[in-house]
């Protein structure tokens, strides 16, 4: 039987992750790469939960089709904390919710962040892991200059919540194959 939608977007969340691991050690420049990768890495695993329950049935509320190609976490993890938690959900409830407490949902919403976005009118160019962003002086910045990211605060901190996120991703669509429809 061929792999459902939440197993092929594991596979990639482990190669992103993988990514991570394998550029942490190359220095400064690379800490953007490294972050975002992490990101990535998230956002698919959380996109890996969410396409196998919609493939199952399961109603995720404030979830439709505009929101699979934006690159934001926080909606898709609200979503899956929301869970009607029955009798046939219970297992599924449980992992989901120990996977996505407050403070890894606050982890997530960090490392959203950090995603590229538009600035407000009036305001700097906000920090990211990709485009040219501005300091507090308003100064303009690579996100590959040596100070845009710390490799204990950020790149660490982001690793961490990588490591955690993806196998239990896994975890979790392992207990929706066991899940009574």
């Amino acid at each position: 039987m061929p792999d459902g939608p939440g197993q092929v977007w594991l596979r990639q969340s482990s190669a992103d992750l993988q990514t991570a691991e394998g550029l942490r050690n190359f220095g400064p420049s690379f800490f953007c790469q490294v972050i975002s990768k992490c990101q990535q890495a998230v956002e698919k695993a959380i996109k890996a939960i969410v396409a196998d329950l919609q493939t199952g049935g399961v109603p995720l509320m404030g979830i439709g089709p505009k929101h699979e190609y934006k690159h934001g976490v926080l909606v898709f993890a609200d979503a899956l904390v929301r869970i009607p938690h029955s009798g046939q959900n219970r297992e599924l409830y449980g992992l989901v919710s120990a996977l996505l407490n407050d403070y890894r949902r606050g982890e997530i919403r960090a490392i959203d962040a950090m995603v590229p976005r538009r600035p407000k009118p009036g305001a700097l160019s906000p920090l990211n892991t990709e485009y040219p962003y501005q300091d507090s002086t308003g100064r303009w910045r690579a996100p590959a200059d040596p100070g845009s990211f710390d490799r204990e605060h950020d790149v660490e901190r982001f690793l961490k919540l990588a490591r955690k996120v993806v196998p239990e991703a896994g975890k979790i669509l392992a207990a929706l194959t066991r899940r009574p429809s």
